[in-house]
């Protein structure tokens, strides 16, 4: 409780099941030169954050040992990445969902390979034995297509057709200073 800390949240209803929450959540603080310059100031400043995306909204938070000074440091770095993100179409495409060509070791043949950090993640979510009933629940509460039914985290074959375009107009529904809190 005695050094500074930062929490952040902003209102990432699930519209969809591509899991655009999910994926700024995975972009904004680690991608393009202002997410990678949080990165590299995180550890200057001996902080430590972590995130998650929820039904209704996505969660940051972070503290640092480096004082006001790197706290205030962290904060606008912080807010600026997560307002004015300036990753690439491509670093969307790789961490979200995309094909890759991938050698077999042994034989040497090549085959396609889906990849992307959030796809990956959702998979092996997916492929859990809670799963479908929690799915399932959420379904039966709500009804399917309701913002609190759909996964916020993204189902992977929805995750598929989710575009670079679709996920800054998500970004720039959401991620401003009405629908976020600090």
């Amino acid at each position: 409780q005695s050094v500074p800390q930062g929490f952040f949240w902003v209102k990432t209803l699930a519209r969809t099941e591509r899991g655009e929450a999910h994926a700024c959540e995975h972009l904004l603080l680690g991608k393009g030169a202002k997410g990678r310059a949080v990165a590299a100031l995180e550890e200057m400043t001996l902080s430590t954050s972590s995130a998650w995306t929820g039904q209704l909204s996505t969660a940051y938070h972070f503290h640092t040992l480096a004082g006001e000074e790197g706290f205030l440091r962290n904060l606008e770095a912080r807010l600026d990445a997560l307002l004015h993100p300036d990753f690439s179409d491509e670093e969307i495409r790789r961490e979200v969902a995309h094909v890759a060509v991938a050698e077999d070791p042994v034989t040497g043949r090549l085959t396609l390979e889906e990849k992307g950090t959030v796809f990956t993640e959702m998979m092996s979510s997916a492929e859990g034995p809670s799963y479908p009933l929690w799915t399932g629940i959420a379904e039966l509460l709500y009804g399917p297509g309701h913002v609190q039914a759909n996964n916020a985290g993204g189902l992977p074959e929805a995750m598929r057709t989710l575009t670079p375009a679709a996920l800054r107009a998500f970004h720039a529904e959401c991620y401003h200073p009405a629908g976020m809190g600090l």
